[in-house]
């Protein structure tokens, strides 16, 4: 008997790839110590939050994917490229930006994509492109989508009001709650869906990456593991309102249609990867290395270290400039709020069981009484804003979305007369058990007034890159109303009140940033 052996091909990495793993180990300590803050303030997020407990798994996956190359790689010459640093350089800036803005979410960003260009500036082109979708998968770790949260509640209102009409079940809708003759329902986040699509978005682009080589049916199967999730909650809503009405309100009516809805997702994804699987390619062998040849190295230790010099200097630049802006004098915070000198106005107790939910920074509130109707005032002022104590934030909201004894009713834009110029606000009513209250708000950053949020994140962040004033408020004036439908007299005495009230908030709030 002859017995043959093949010879087997030792892959291993040879000495260019230690030397670049040493600079590579250098960076990743530098970005973990640099950036602690943010990195841990994801990892929070992962822990606190049943949305992005995935996000602990992403990278071992994308470490499990590198190591799926380890063939192609050990043929690859490492080298640099100064478009990572580029790169790099980019999550920079988004993390300043966040820095400067006190929102954690471009922070996550920037230091994600800052990890990205710098492993790519140090492996080189062709290694960083061979790695492309274990790196792009990296930015899954940052916990972004909650953001949809109220435009998917509005679409699953929607979609669950329409199919409950279609079945021929009469149906009252109130914003995100609506009745049937059989019992209340409303949309709350839970019931959004966007859990159900974050996880299913994430899995396609694994599933799309493991299970294609076409890049269309790549983009298909992504597109539709965004798509079918979307609808499919529609239908989950859908059927839960049903079970709880055909049951007299009996079934699906507490936690366990949380329950229903986790093993309605689960069959919705089983039957995604079913219909993908039946169209899939053959990956056995990678197209990315099977033609590869080890290439040359030249070692030139000189221009890989001055690439990392580069790196390191344009990683370090971000929180330099974030802490010298951090560290600015600022003004004080408003004690509360200003007598108005209004002959026709008396200065009461805040009149309302409401008022709105705000976190951080300097609450005020004061009730009026002008022209015989009841007003209330809140102003949230701070004197400077950081990560916690910041003017937009989830936690400030009119409502609470803890609180179910009030509930919008409508919002819209209206227009009142701010320093004789007419400035947008924002009106919208609520509705409490006894009371429904006409709501006016808008935020002044600095000197500016705004009803964006957006915006007013940018004018903090123009505020601290150009060293002008710091400070910025919230201001929320309210009145009663006996029927919404015929409220026009006392919209006009709550806009006519705004008007006359802000000019004295504002000197207050002025003379309080001045104050060094």
């Amino acid at each position: 008997m002859t017995v043959s052996s093949t010879p087997t091909k030792s892959y291993s990495f040879a000495n260019p790839w230690q030397q670049h793993a040493v600079w590579l180990s250098c960076f990743l300590v530098v970005l973990a110590v640099t950036f602690f803050d943010t990195i841990a303030s994801m990892v929070s997020v992962w822990s606190r939050s049943d949305t992005f407990t995935h996000a602990f798994l992403i990278l071992p996956i994308s470490l499990w994917l590198v190591w799926g190359k380890r063939e192609a790689l050990a043929d690859i010459a490492p080298r640099h490229s100064l478009l990572g640093v580029v790169l790099a350089g980019i999550g920079t800036l988004i993390w300043l930006a966040g820095s400067l803005v006190d929102t954690l979410l471009l922070q996550q960003l920037g230091v994600v994509i800052v990890l990205i260009g710098g492993i790519w500036a140090l492996i080189g082109n062709e290694a960083a492109k061979l790695l492309l979708f274990p790196l792009g998968f990296l930015l899954f770790m940052v916990p972004m989508g909650e953001e949809l949260v109220p435009g998917m509640m509005e679409f699953t209102a929607d979609f669950t009001v329409a199919m409950v009409r279609l079945s021929g079940i009469p149906v009252f809708r109130e914003g995100l709650y609506f009745s049937l003759p059989t019992g209340n329902w409303s949309v709350v986040e839970a019931c959004s869906g966007v859990r159900y699509l974050i996880a299913s978005t994430t899995l396609g682009f694994l599933y799309a990456h493991l299970t294609y080589r076409k890049p269309y049916k790549k983009v298909l199967f992504i597109l539709a593991s965004i798509l079918v999730p979307i609808i499919a909650n529609g239908f989950r809503a859908y059927i839960i309102v049903m079970l709880g009405h055909l049951s007299d309100m009996t079934v699906a009516t507490g936690v366990d249609h949380l329950v229903y809805g986790w093993v309605f997702f689960g069959l919705v994804i089983f039957v995604l990867v079913t219909v993908g699987n039946r169209f899939s390619d053959d990956v056995s062998e990678d197209s990315e290395g099977s033609e590869s040849v080890r290439n040359t190295y030249s070692p030139a230790t000189h221009r890989l270290g001055g690439v990392f010099a580069i790196l390191m200097m344009v990683t370090l630049s971000g929180p330099a400039l974030a802490y010298f802006s951090d560290n600015r004098a600022t003004g004080k915070q408003l004690a509360e709020l200003p007598v108005l000198v209004d002959t026709g106005v008396i200065q009461i107790a805040y009149p309302w069981a409401w008022q709105p939910n705000m976190v951080g920074g300097g609450i005020t509130k004061q009730g009026y009484r002008y022209e015989g109707k009841t007003i209330g005032v809140v102003v949230q002022h701070f004197a400077s804003q950081r990560q916690g104590e910041e003017l937009i934030s989830w936690n400030n909201t009119l409502l609470s979305t803890e609180n179910d004894a009030w509930r919008t009713l409508s919002q819209s834009k209206a227009s009142i007369g701010l320093n004789g110029t007419p400035t947008d606000v924002t009106r919208t009513e609520i509705s409490g058990a006894t009371e429904t209250l006409i709501v006016l708000s808008w935020y002044r950053v600095g000197d500016t007034y705004t009803t964006s949020r957006l915006k007013a994140k940018l004018l903090e962040m123009i505020a601290k890159v150009t060293f002008q004033r710091l400070d910025a408020a919230w201001i929320v004036t309210s009145i009663s109303v006996e029927d919404r439908n015929f409220a026009s007299d006392e919209v006009r005495l709550l806009e006519e009140f705004s008007t006359k009230a802000v000019t004295t908030i504002e000197q207050e709030l002025d003379r309080a940033a001045s104050i060094r």
